[in-house]
């Protein structure tokens, strides 16, 4: 998650006077859908066109303390929701080679390896990212802060595919493991006006550091592929 995980991980960044006991739910993964179309001018390779949607998200709850006005040595203590939200959208072209093409898998005398799919794959996106962190708080009165920011990048995957053949006919229906290595970092995150999120170290003699995001990691997944 790039400079977001050090920054929830700071227990400075979030003050002990807005949490009575330290959060320490941080990110550590995203979430993700997806679809693509391709073309197959070889049996061995074909080349796509796709697109998918990352997502993460954590909630804490901060708290708003104040003086009560009637007795102002009482300390009243409200609950909020602090929430901080990653989305990226990633826009992708693609390629496989089909190693099962290759080596002929489909004049083998066995069934299963005639069905088998065995391909690599080789993607470079270009994404559209956004960090979003929203506070509320809902007594004594409706308190809402909000900031957003933003960042394209570029990025690339590389995948492996091991799938079956479920049927063979006009449409050949195949179910895929694929299994790969994503790296998507992004630049500083900037919001509208072109500024900057900033994290302020509050414990060391650096400053600030500019935030930025980290898709990058390991990924698999199961995939349903219609071929004409």
């Amino acid at each position: 998650m790039g400079m977001v995980k050090d920054y929830l991980a700071d227990t400075n960044a979030f003050s002990s006077y807005i949490y009575d006991k330290y959060p320490t739910n941080t990110l550590s993964k995203t979430q993700g859908v997806g679809f693509e179309i391709g073309y197959q001018p070889f049996k061995f390779q074909d080349f796509t066109l796709g697109m998918n949607y990352l997502f993460c998200a954590i909630k804490r709850v901060p708290l708003f303390k104040m003086e009560d006005p009637m007795d102002p040595s009482q300390i009243n203590i409200y609950k909020g929701e602090y929430r901080l939200t990653l989305n990226a959208f990633n826009f992708l072209i693609g390629s496989k080679t089909y190693f099962n093409s290759l080596f002929h898998f489909e004049e083998n005398s066995s069934k299963l390896l005639q069905r088998l799919i065995l391909a690599s794959e080789y993607k470079i996106g270009f994404g559209f990212s956004k960090l979003s962190l929203e506070e509320t708080y809902k007594y004594p009165e409706q308190v809402y802060l909000a900031q957003s920011f933003f960042s394209s990048d570029l990025n690339g995957q590389f995948n492996l595919l091991v799938g079956y053949k479920i049927n063979e006919g006009k449409i050949v229906s195949t179910i895929n493991l694929k299994v790969g290595y994503q790296y998507y970092k992004t630049k500083e995150v900037r919001n509208h006006s072109e500024n900057t999120f900033y994290y302020y170290y509050y414990n060391t003699s650096s400053t600030s550091k500019p935030i930025n995001l980290d898709f990058s990691g390991f990924n698999f997944g199961l995939q349903l592929t219609l071929r004409k």
